[in-house]
This record gives C-alpha cells, sequence and structure tokens, in this order.
C-alpha cells in the first residue's frame, strides 16, 4: 500500500523501488487487476456486463501492450545514454501507476462518475509519464513523447478489444 501511495503522489523514490524489487511484479499486477475490476464496475451502466468484461481485459491487455510499447519506444526509438531499463522495470511501475484508475469505480453514477473517472484518467496519464520517466532514466519530455508514441499502440489495442466484445473501453 505504501507504493500506491507514492505512486499516486508522485513520489520519484516509490518509483525507483519498484523498478528495483523483481518481486514486485506481482504487485503491480494485483493493482492492474484492481484497476480493471473498479473500470468494469464503473461501465456496468454502460453496456452491462460486456463493459465489465471489456473493461477487465481491456485493462490486463492494455497494460501489458502499453508497458510494451513504451519499453520499445523508450530503448529503441527515444533513449539517450542513460537510458538503461528491462520490459519488467517497465511493466512493474507501468502497472503501480495505474492506481488512480481505481476511481472509476462509480463510473455508473450519473455526473459524478464520469468526473471522478476523468480525473483518474488524467491521474493515470501524469503517474505514468512519471513511471516511464523513472523507469527509462530519461528526462519529462522524452517521457511525454515515449507516451504519446506508445499511446497509439494503445488506443489500437483498446479499439480491437472494444470491437470484440462490442462495447466501449472506458477504463483503459
Amino acid at each position: 500500500m505504501d507504493r500506491v501511495v507514492g505512486v499516486v503522489r508522485l513520489d520519484a523514490a516509490a518509483y525507483e523501488d519498484i523498478e528495483r524489487d523483481k518481486s514486485a511484479m506481482s504487485q503491480a499486477a494485483i493493482v492492474v487487476v484492481i484497476a480493471a475490476l473498479a473500470g468494469g464496475i464503473g461501465a456496468l451502466g454502460a453496456d452491462g456486463f460486456k463493459s465489465f468484461i471489456a473493461a477487465l481485459i481491456g485493462g490486463i491487455v492494455g497494460w501489458i501492450a502499453y508497458s510494451y510499447a513504451v519499453y520499445f519506444v523508450g530503448t529503441k526509438w527515444l533513449s539517450t545514454a542513460a537510458t538503461e531499463a528491462d520490459s519488467g522495470q517497465v511493466l512493474r511501475t507501468m502497472g503501480f501507476a495505474q492506481a488512480p484508475h481505481i476511481l472509476s469505480v462509480v463510473g455508473f453514477i450519473p455526473i459524478l462518475g464520469p468526473l471522478l473517472s476523468l480525473v483518474g484518467g488524467i491521474w493515470v496519464i501524469v503517474t505514468s509519464v512519471v513511471a516511464i520517466r523513472q523507469s527509462l532514466e530519461m528526462n519529462t519530455g522524452r517521457a511525454v513523447a515515449t507516451a504519446i508514441v506508445a499511446g497509439i499502440c494503445y488506443l489500437i489495442v483498446a479499439i480491437i478489444i472494444g470491437a470484440i466484445f462490442g462495447a466501449a473501453i472506458y477504463s483503459m
């Protein structure tokens, strides 16, 4: 729980701790699953159970796809001399960065739900940029650029999952 609090507070030391701790992968996966479940619950009002399943699968698959896209873009296209990371480091930090998505659990509540989901989504963007910056040892500008390019891959995955399930993906 301390790591989650550190991540949502944008504490660089928390991200560094997660990056170094290879045993934190299961913790990162738990954060992703909880965030995906919250998104699924929040999406129940949209298309019912289809949206729940799409958000759950989308959250987990999206984490993996986005993390590997970040790893590839950050280490191959936008790397610096200081960039040094493995895919596990990126997966761990990006997993914890999904914590603010838990706010989407109230997505089905009119007005409040979409507002909190939006806040959580913006917060995830910020925590993800910090995760990219810390895990790939790059400056914030390169981290933002990496996030944008990798985000295009993520969007493609979300569209495909949404098309398969015939539902919009609200929590990805």
